[in-house]
């Protein structure tokens, strides 16, 4: 069974995977920049790192979580972004990590980073 289709639609369907594809390169350099911030924050994390503030049980835990996090970036999740969002927030799990372990100072330029992809992401501001 074929439906025909309005020449309207049939354009509006084109211009929208043209834009997909268009913009899938700065999709894909968003994603890859969040994998980064994610493995600077797992290169942080030893065994003596403090995750008393947190509501993890292990270091381990914690290890896993961001390891996780970094497979799902590099498949592009965009499901991930909201749990994201909430992790760099003022007293989510990283900002509690950084003040618990002294790496405030790179928290604060790691969270730039991640908003700067992020609304990026989300589309705030596209052509930044």
């Amino acid at each position: 069974m074929f439906v025909r289709v309005n020449k309207n639609v049939r354009s509006l369907i084109f211009k929208l995977y043209a834009v997909r594809y268009t913009l899938y390169p700065i999709f894909a350099a968003m994603f890859e920049e969040i994998a980064d911030i994610l493995k600077y924050i797992k290169n942080t994390i030893h065994g003596d790192t403090i995750i008393m503030w947190t509501d993890l049980k292990s270091v381990k835990e914690l290890q896993r979580m961001v390891s996780g996090y970094i497979i799902r970036a590099n498949k592009r999740d965009r499901k991930l972004l909201t749990e994201l969002d909430l992790a760099f927030a003022p007293n989510g799990l990283f900002h509690i990590l950084s003040l618990s372990n002294n790496w405030n100072d790179s928290y604060q330029s790691l969270s730039k980073r991640f908003e700067t992809a992020y609304q990026r992401l989300k589309g705030d501001y596209p052509n930044a």
